[in-house]
């Protein structure tokens, strides 16, 4: 189905286009929130996604997978941002997936705690470290995925997030030792 659409899309079926933005618009304004750091600034990168996925899409392999063709040209986007900007913004905090807790009051109040104190670690790493964590141990993209949509080898996103998760573990350890509490390490 999906191919079908791409495929009228590129013989510039507008509607075609149209439902392709609509299926992925979220997404895409979601990763552009976590790179860029602003729901406003994340949806001026979504319409240039989508400015250049238009513009691009008749070179488009329709072998290819499109969703990590998308989040490729999203995070080149939210980069380019990011660099007319000149400034690196914070992690939102919804951009981190909310944990599992008990419905207590207390419950829920150190929940949202440890989520601000973790996205205060988040944002000290580097943009590269921080959109490979967040691609890879977040979204759930693989390595390859990852290095792909980065535009880079997949060893250079391993070593990203070994920084990153080395860095944040190392945080974790010396600024909130209680997190570890009961997790072997």
């Amino acid at each position: 189905m999906e191919n079908e659409l791409i495929k009228s899309a590129q013989k510039g079926d507008i509607k075609a286009f149209e439902t392709l933005v609509r299926q992925y618009q979220q997404r895409v304004t979601g990763l552009a929130v976590t790179i860029v750091g602003s729901r406003s600034h994340a949806l001026d990168v979504a319409q240039e996604t989508f400015i250049r996925v238009y513009r691009f899409l008749p070179s488009f392999n329709t072998r290819k997978n499109f969703f990590t063709w998308l989040y490729k040209i999203t995070v080149n986007c939210s980069y380019d941002f990011l660099k007319r900007e000149k400034k690196y913004r914070a992690l939102p905090l919804e951009t981190i997936p909310p944990a599992q807790h008990t419905g207590d009051q207390t419950d829920s109040f150190l929940m949202a705690e440890m989520q601000e104190k973790i996205h205060e670690l988040l944002d000290t790493l580097s943009v590269p470290q921080k959109t490979a964590f967040i691609l890879r141990d977040v979204h759930g993209f693989s390595c390859r995925e990852t290095a792909h949509i980065m535009d880079c080898p997949s060893g250079t996103v391993r070593s990203h997030l070994h920084f990153a998760r080395k860095r944040l573990r190392t945080l974790v350890k010396s600024q909130y030792p209680e997190f570890l509490e009961g997790i072997v390490s």
